[in-house]
């Protein structure tokens, strides 16, 4: 009788370990697009929320500017920016704007450099976990994918669309992959693998 139960405390059989093995990987085929959903979820949540937050630091870096230190700046180099809805001319800061002032603080010329300035003091330097820091001289992110440009330059792509005298006019921030555009009214709208506003 002893040894009818030793001999029945042997390991599981091959037939178990393949029915839990099985069992295993229908419950990861099963939860994986789910998580890969709520990573994607999250991602786009913050970087809308981190668009807001560069778009009311903007508006207070343009009262800024219209306010102190631009008398002597140079007039702002407007350019025609369109988007998937609206065309119209303004004045634009970008990453580059921004990685200019970062790389030379002291040589502050223009009013889009003002803002640029302007923004970087309201804001901290940074952007939620986002060092807001950009390599100096890389290509503007003007009519490019977010996902292609923030591979090709690894770092995050943003457009201040503004007029001196009215303030901002919409701002875009695109980083792993997501583009958020917050327009005047605070409207956010974020995208994956969508296109940065243009200019001519």
């Amino acid at each position: 009788m002893l040894k009818k139960l030793q001999s029945k405390k042997e390991g599981f059989t091959l037939v178990e370990l393949i029915v839990v093995i099985a069992i295993l990987v229908v419950l990861i085929s099963l939860l994986v697009p789910s998580v890969m959903g709520y990573i994607d979820k999250s991602t786009q949540a913050s970087v809308a929320s981190e668009a807001k937050s560069i778009f009311t630091a903007a508006q207070s870096a343009c009262a800024m500017s219209r306010t102190t230190g631009t008398s002597e700046a140079s007039s702002t180099d407007f350019k025609t920016i369109s988007t998937d809805t609206e065309s119209f001319t303004a004045g634009c800061v970008t990453n580059n704007t921004i990685a200019n002032v970062l790389d030379n603080p002291s040589s502050v010329n223009t009013k889009e450099e003002y803002i640029a300035h302007n923004l970087l003091e309201v804001m901290g330097n940074n952007v939620g976990n986002k060092n807001f820091s950009f390599t100096v001289g890389s290509t503007e992110p003007y009519g490019q994918n977010v996902t292609d440009y923030n591979t090709s330059t690894s770092q995050s792509g943003l457009i201040i669309a503004f007029n001196p005298k009215t303030g901002v006019h919409f701002v875009e921030w695109g980083r792993d992959g997501y583009l958020a555009h917050v327009d005047a009214g605070g409207n956010v709208l974020c995208s994956k693998d969508a296109t940065f506003a243009s200019v001519s």
